[in-house]
Parts: C-alpha cells; sequence; structure tokens
C-alpha cells in the first residue's frame, strides 16, 4: 500500500510511539503480519490514495493557518513585496553601470 509522505510519516511516528510505550506490542504486530501476508486486504479497509485532493487540502490548511495568524499573515505581506523591490534594485544597478 502506498500512502502520501505525510500520512506515512504519522503512521511511522504513531508506531513509533506504540513500541516505546509497550516493547511486547511490536512481536505481536509482526506476529499478526506474518499471519496475514498472504491475505488480500478488504476492499473496506482500502484507503484511496488522492495526492493531488490531499495537496490542495494542504494548501488550503496552510491558507486557514495563515488566517488564523494575522501577524504571520502581515508579515508575509510586507516581506514579499520587500523582497521584489530589493531584486528589481539589484538588478537595475547591475545592469545600469558599464562593465570594465
Amino acid at each position: 500500500m502506498s500512502l502520501p509522505t505525510g500520512q506515512q510519516r504519522i503512521l511511522e511516528s504513531i508506531e513509533g510511539k506504540l513500541a516505546e510505550s509497550d516493547p511486547r506490542l511490536v512481536s505481536l504486530f509482526s506476529f499478526f503480519t506474518r499471519l496475514n501476508l498472504a491475505e488480500k486486504m478488504p476492499w473496506i479497509e482500502q484507503v484511496a490514495v488522492r495526492p493531488v485532493a490531499d495537496r490542495l487540502a494542504s494548501i488550503g490548511s496552510w491558507f486557514r493557518w495563515t488566517t488564523r495568524r494575522p501577524a504571520a499573515r502581515l508579515r508575509a505581506l510586507v516581506l514579499l513585496p520587500a523582497a521584489l523591490t530589493a531584486v528589481a534594485c539589484a538588478l537595475t544597478l547591475a545592469f545600469g553601470f558599464p562593465g570594465s
């Protein structure tokens, strides 16, 4: 089964926390995995992978995060034009002087 990177990372962190809390549980999980290795996964447990929808959801959550944090939004609104102005000034100065 292939999952998006973010979901895979979350599952691995859950697995690590479970392994730390109960080492015996790791051996039980590995035993269960060996027993069910040849069986087909039931359709009800299959996870649909939607990379485009998941990416759009993460972008949407970023926008919601910035709207909840007005200071971050204000910083982005101020720094982006300032950075673009600095780049434009640097290019103007670089191309305005004749080469030696």
